[in-house]
């Protein structure tokens, strides 16, 4: 793997890094819903530590507004574990989806991740790496306007996630600047179990490392705001 400062990325031995174009919405659709009809899909299909065979689909769609960035995941399981509560718990433990953000990858490489469960607990972290990571736990969880739909199913559980990330809480925490058409960030999407019956680690854009590790900044892929 080799590293390349300038673009904070890994030449990943001939994988290519994956890419996904965020649609731009107005607020109006982005309340109604309507905007996820037409919004493209990406896989959480990529599952490099597992040693079980379980796999749950997952997928997620993300969109912009001159003012947020705005998330939904759809996932299914087995079955759910669903314990952590309010802001910053071990949100991982859970049955979650995960949301690393490296909204400008020129200025120091700084992302931000975002944990969430099926009962909305949120956990916030900021920073370059695993050991600088910074947890926000004086942030108000109702800024992020998140929801869960879970639905049970023969096979399991299907569930759906969505939540709001506002341009203010992306300028205070990675000095992000204006969002418009042809802005470019990094990131990775997660499904994760740690505990429970069906443990799992899956990503979008996928990671070489010997031991799981979702904070690999140099294994994002890559997002443009359409």
């Amino acid at each position: 793997m080799i590293w390349d400062v300038r673009t904070n990325t890994a030449d990943m031995g001939g994988n290519r890094v994956k890419q996904y174009t965020l649609l731009h919405t107005q607020p109006e659709a982005l309340a109604s819903g309507e905007i996820w009809t037409r919004a493209p899909k990406l896989e959480i299909g990529c599952y490099p530590w597992d040693e079980t065979g379980y796999r749950p689909p997952a997928s997620a769609q993300m969109v912009w507004t001159q003012d947020r960035l705005a998330v939904r995941y759809e996932t299914a399981e087995r079955a759910i574990r669903a314990e952590a509560r309010g802001i910053c718990p071990v949100v991982c433990d859970d049955s979650a989806v995960e949301l690393f953000l490296m909204p400008e990858p020129a200025e120091g490489g700084r992302y931000l991740n975002f944990e969430i469960n099926t009962l909305c607990a949120m956990y916030l972290g900021a920073g370059t790496c695993r050991e600088d990571n910074v947890l926000q736990t004086q942030e108000d969880l109702l800024q992020f306007a998140a929801r869960s739909e879970l639905c049970l199913v023969p096979e399991g559980y299907r569930w759906r996630v969505t939540f709001e990330i506002p341009l203010a809480y992306l300028r205070r925490h990675a000095g992000c600047g204006e969002l418009h058409a042809g802005k470019r960030m990094r990131a990775n999407f997660y499904k994760i179990a740690e505990k429970g019956p069906c443990p799992h680690c899956g990503c979008w854009n996928p990671i070489v490392w010997e031991e799981p590790d979702f904070h690999r900044p140099e294994f994002f892929g890559d997002l443009c705001l359409g």
